[in-house]
């Protein structure tokens, strides 16, 4: 009698397999996605799946995929009223961020990623592999008294003075 030989595990895109080595009737081959990917995108830890060898010479069905893994966005209101609305990829608002993609955030009215007025305006928030996303807030707009343009029906007594949007 021979041995029923299933021929090497087949491969899936993003996953790496535990042993190329195994392919008799009743050996598993264990895949592992590689970092940032999962077979369930809400949980990161998912990331392993197997397949045995059968009777008839053929692997189990696998899922056979690994997908991004997936980070809520966050609702921290004293962090999220620094935005304006939620943030985009490629421009078109996403609900969800995930690993391959970084997300962008609008800074709220009077507000750029350090305060200071000529600043940039967005933020970049990145999903990682364990599925946080990290983004900075928005710093409201300082300006200092010796930039302020007084009109004729203003003025500025007394020592400097910074003012902050909002």
């Amino acid at each position: 009698c021979e041995p029923i030989s299933c021929g090497t595990p087949p491969s899936f895109d993003l996953a790496t397999v535990g042993s190329a080595a195994v392919h008799r009737l009743g050996e598993v081959a264990e895949y592992t996605c590689i970092e940032g990917f999962t077979i369930d995108p809400a949980n990161p830890a998912a990331n392993t799946f197997t397949s045995e060898c059968t009777a008839d010479g053929s692997w189990t069905d696998a899922p056979g995929y690994c997908t991004p893994v997936t980070c809520a966005l966050p609702h921290d209101p004293d962090l999220v009223t620094t935005f304006n609305g939620l943030p985009t990829v490629a421009g078109e608002e996403v609900s969800i961020a995930d690993y391959t993609m970084p997300v962008v955030y609008r800074c709220a009215e009077g507000h750029t990623i350090n305060g200071d007025p000529n600043a940039i305006r967005e933020q970049i928030g990145v999903c990682d592999a364990h599925g946080v996303l990290s983004v900075s807030a928005c710093e409201p707009v300082v300006c200092a008294s010796h930039s302020i343009v007084h009109g004729e029906h203003a003025s500025v007594e007394g020592g400097q003075q910074d003012y902050r949007f909002g």
